[in-house]
């Protein structure tokens, strides 16, 4: 999907489901589920289709050792985000059943 418009009266159960006849543009951003009040998500109040920019700073991790193939390493990471993410829109699953 890039954000092309479509005929709602052609598709009209597709422009139920985007009223505005014009999809979402997902070029270049991941699809997240949408949180619809689970919690998981850091931004409360976020809605459908809403973008979300990507957080990357460097997280809170004590040090320790890794693990499978650089095993015996020790690690140490610090900064200030609590989420690391890539950019992304928020987006509902619609299973279909035939």
């Amino acid at each position: 999907m890039n954000g092309q418009s479509f005929s709602c009266s052609r598709y009209p159960q597709l422009a139920r489901a985007y009223p505005s006849c014009k999809l979402p543009d997902l070029r270049g951003v991941f699809i997240r589920g949408w949180d619809n009040g689970k919690g998981l998500d850091g931004d409360r109040n976020r809605q459908l289709l809403s973008y979300q920019a990507d957080q990357s700073g460097v997280y809170h991790e004590r040090g320790g050792w890794l693990k499978g193939h650089h095993s015996g390493m020790p690690y140490w990471a610090q900064g200030s985000t609590t989420e690391m993410r890539p950019k992304n829109i928020a987006f509902n699953y619609i299973v279909k059943a035939s």
